[in-house]
């Protein structure tokens, strides 16, 4: 006796799955789709919104129906196109605000005039105290003038004189044990 996956069963499988193929390509090109419609060529089905011009063969013996009138054909008199307005041209962006600026930056470069401020921006470590910041100012020979505000946590504004031209200055800060960042600064334009 043959297995039944071998032999003459396997051409009969063949017709059978073929016989199927035929009859579902059949019935999918046959049944209307009603849910595809490109807005090129809008297909009116049994659901759709389009309004029917009213049967001028009516009789008025019919007399009048109104579930025949499709109120939802005519569009709200809000929904229309406003006038001046170009849907066209993307709205204007807003200006950016200005960049905020620490007091006791402002207050140096309005001392310092035209010319670059002598202020550096010294990072402390979260754990430095007020006598190990105010011993870092005093070993570059320089003044704290007070936290920045919108730095990191810790940063402080050094002003120390010539600071803005030699870069030996923020050299030597950086080898100090209470100090982990020190970063040049610039006045707002």
């Amino acid at each position: 006796m043959k297995s039944p996956r071998f032999g003459e069963s396997e051409v009969h499988q063949r017709k059978n799955t073929f016989g199927w193929l035929v009859v579902l390509a059949a019935v999918l090109t046959a049944a209307p789709c009603w849910a595809q419609s490109t807005p090129a060529a809008p297909i009116a089905g049994p659901d759709s919104a389009v309004a029917v011009p009213p049967d001028s063969a009516r009789t008025e013996s019919a007399g009048t129906d109104s579930a025949g009138t499709d109120t939802a054909a005519v569009a709200p008199s809000d929904s229309l196109a406003r006038q001046g307005v170009d849907s066209t041209r993307p709205p204007a962006s807003p200006v950016p605000p200005p960049a905020p600026v620490d007091s006791a930056l402002g207050a140096a470069c309005e001392a310092a005039a035209h010319g670059p401020p002598d202020v550096l921006l010294v990072t402390f470590l979260p754990t430095a105290t007020d006598s190990e910041r105010s011993a870092v100012a005093q070993t570059v020979g320089g003044t704290l003038l007070g936290p920045s505000q919108y730095g990191a946590p810790g940063s402080w504004y050094l002003r120390v004189p010539g600071s803005a031209v030699d870069p030996a200055v923020a050299d030597r800060l950086i080898l100090l044990s209470p100090v982990l960042e020190v970063g040049s600064t610039r006045c707002p334009s």
